[in-house]
């Protein structure tokens, strides 16, 4: 695990660093000149990179990771989720880094033993870049703390002593508590754990996104920091879309039409569908947008099923599973189309990036084995194939309040 994190060519690195380098803005040179002189010094500092979307955090984690990896430092990368994880340089999920148990209490310890390659690794990890915390319970962070001052044998400085940099905006997404009430949900923040008392706070302000030449992108960004400061909003806090975000018509066609003009013609690039999304709150409207785009879009269709079985059950002779379309669970019949979009639903290799809520097109499909170009991350523009299993219980997901373009794939299963 060691070698993996090593396995960087130093003076690429470096010629990423002063590229990156160039670009940075004041708040983000000063907060990389402020975390690099901390771990160069070893004071073992804990931060905290505040800002809004659009701040250039992201910019500013890989621009660290560019600059350790070039004097062979050590830099884990983590995230909440798999699509988060993507945009970091060698991300992946926190809980698959570190063990994190689930659930997590106040009390719990990761599943990580003293003495292993995981163990080995944490102790010499120079940087450790978290990012969308606020988002984890504080019993998560504390967990992993607790955890690093017991592997190596530091109880009294915070994550023995590596430097740790959380990142996010806490105008964003908080803990999510179960029926919590607003205090309970506060209760769960980073900011009411015990370890907050020794992070430092670094501020983003600038937003990058102004910048832009381009008028529409310009406006969007301003408008979505004045939603966060309550601004376009009426006294029962519905926010107001400005009639730019309208569409023609209020009706599901003329949205399909304006998010998708001219979704008909062939051979669609992979930017035509990567930078433009259609979000629906129920997984009956998501079927509904797939199944109506699905039609209009070119080529013929293929049905994929569902296991319609269950082999070991003896209570009953039958089972019509492929019937049942229930709420948590993927579709039991998906309809697929060569050129259309899917989603990931199953981290397959996070190595290559093929990670839940991945993102491709499918180029080919046999029954036994489907063909995806990814058009997101790093690796844009590699062929993937996977096997193709009709097994419901192997791709568990929540597609509830997402969906990507108009088709999700239930079938991506590792070979």
């Amino acid at each position: 695990m060691i070698l993996e994190q090593q396995q960087y060519d130093p003076v690429e690195q470096a010629g990423l660093a002063e590229e990156y380098r160039a670009n940075l803005n004041t708040d983000q040179q000063a907060a990389f000149e402020r975390i690099t002189s901390a771990i160069a010094d070893r004071t073992e500092e804990t931060f905290f990179l505040h800002g809004p979307g659009g701040t250039g955090k992201t910019y500013l984690y890989n621009m660290l990771c560019y600059q350790l990896h070039s004097e062979q430092k050590i830099v884990l990368c983590i995230a909440p989720s798999g699509i988060a994880a993507l945009l970091l340089k060698g991300g992946c999920t926190a809980h698959s880094c570190f063990k994190i148990p689930i659930p997590c209490y106040e009390s719990s310890i990761c599943s990580i033993i003293k003495n292993s390659e995981q163990a080995d690794l944490i102790c010499i990890t120079d940087l450790v870049i978290w990012d969308k915390a606020p988002m984890r319970h504080r019993h998560v962070i504390e967990t992993v703390d607790r955890t690093f001052r017991d592997l190596c044998n530091s109880p009294n400085a915070p994550f023995d002593g590596i430097t740790f940099v959380f990142g996010r905006d806490f105008k964003q997404i908080l803990p999510v508590i179960i029926s919590g009430s607003r205090a309970q949900i506060v209760g769960a923040c980073l900011q009411r754990s015990v370890l907050w008392r020794s992070i430092t706070v670094l501020h983003l302000n600038q937003n990058m996104c102004l910048n832009t030449a381009i008028e529409a992108e310009k406006d969007f960004a301003k408008w979505q920091l004045d939603v966060g400061k309550r601004m376009h909003t009426d006294n029962d806090s519905n926010v107001l879309l400005p009639p730019s975000f309208h569409c023609r018509e209020n009706t599901v066609a003329s949205l399909i039409e304006t998010i998708y003009p001219g979704v008909t013609r062939p051979n669609l690039s992979a930017v035509y569908f990567a930078e433009w999304t259609i979000l629906c709150y129920l997984n009956e409207d998501v079927d509904k947008m797939n199944h109506k785009v699905l039609q209009e879009f070119p080529g013929q269709s293929q049905v994929l099923y569902s296991a319609d079985s269950i082999p070991t059950s003896e209570l009953s002779g039958e089972d019509d599973s492929n019937e049942i379309n229930c709420s948590r669970m993927p579709l039991a019949k998906l309809e697929i189309k060569i050129g259309d979009p899917i989603m990931v639903l199953k981290n397959l290799d996070a190595a290559h990036r093929l990670c839940n809520r991945s993102r491709g097109i499918l180029t080919r499909c046999r029954n036994r084995v489907l063909e995806v170009e990814l058009i997101t991350g790093s690796h844009a523009g590699q062929k993937c194939r996977t096997h193709c299993v009709c097994a419901r219980v192997a791709v568990f997901a929540h597609m509830c309040l997402c969906l990507f373009c108009f088709l999700y794939s239930t079938l991506l299963i590792t070979v």
